[in-house]
C-alpha cells in the first residue's frame, strides 16, 4: 500500500517508470550507508521517465509503449534473451519485430492494439485461423523464471545460506536481510529475495 501511494504521488510521466524500479525510500532501509549515495545519484526511473517527456506519440499510453520499445525490449527482454540462447549454443530469431512487421505495426491505430482489455488484438485475430482455442485462449505465460515454485519447495534452506554470507551483508542492511530470514513463508517475498541470491 506504501509503494502504492508513494507511486500514485508522482508525475504522470513518471508513474509507470517507477512502477518497475527498485523505490528510492526502500533503497535506503536497503543498502549499506557506504553505498547509498552511489545507488542513489542514479535512478533508472530518470532514463525511461524521460523517453515518455520526448515521445511524440498521440495518445499517453502510446509514449509508454513508445518507452518500452527504447529501454525495456532492447535494454531487458532482446538481451536476456540473446544471453540464454547463445548459453545454449541457439541461434534465436524474433520475426514479430522484423523491420518490415514493426514499421507496419508502428501505424497500426490504438483501438486495434487493445481492444476490451486484449492486448496485440489484431496480432491474436491475425493469427486466430492458424492456432487452436486451447493456445488461444490461454493466459499469457512469459520465459520468467518459476520463483515461486521454487520457494515452495526446498530452496528455503539455498536462500537462507545465501542470505546469510558476509558479503552480502557488506552491500546489504542486516536487519533487512535477518527481517526476511525471520519469516516463515518467503514465497510472498520470492520476487525481493531472488536479486539478493543473485
Amino acid at each position: 500500500g506504501k509503494r502504492f501511494a508513494y507511486t500514485m504521488a508522482k508525475p504522470k510521466e513518471d508513474f509507470y517508470p517507477f512502477s518497475m524500479i527498485f523505490p528510492q525510500y526502500e533503497k535506503r532501509h536497503f543498502f549499506q550507508d557506504r553505498i547509498l549515495k552511489e545507488v542513489m545519484e542514479y535512478p533508472a526511473y530518470h532514463l525511461k521517465a524521460e523517453k515518455v517527456r520526448q515521445s511524440e506519440a498521440g495518445s499517453f499510453l502510446e509514449k509508454i509503449m513508445e518507452s518500452d520499445i527504447q529501454t525495456l525490449l532492447v535494454d531487458d527482454m532482446l538481451t536476456k534473451v540473446d544471453r540464454a540462447s547463445m548459453a545454449a549454443s541457439l541461434e534465436v530469431r524474433v520475426p514479430i519485430i522484423s523491420r518490415t512487421v514493426f514499421e507496419q505495426s508502428m501505424n497500426i491505430p490504438l483501438e486495434y492494439k487493445i481492444k476490451d482489455g486484449m492486448g496485440k488484438f489484431i496480432l491474436r485475430e491475425a493469427a486466430r485461423p492458424f492456432i487452436t482455442d486451447e493456445v488461444f485462449g490461454g493466459k499469457k505465460r512469459g520465459f520468467t523464471i518459476p520463483i515461486h515454485k521454487w520457494f515452495k519447495s526446498n530452496f528455503h534452506e539455498f536462500v537462507g545460506d545465501h542470505l546469510s554470507s558476509d558479503l552480502l551483508r557488506e552491500y546489504i542492511q542486516p536487519a533487512y536481510l535477518d527481517n526476511i530470514l525471520g519469516k516463515k513463508n518467503l514465497n510472498s517475498l520470492a520476487t525481493r529475495i531472488w536479486p539478493l541470491v543473485m
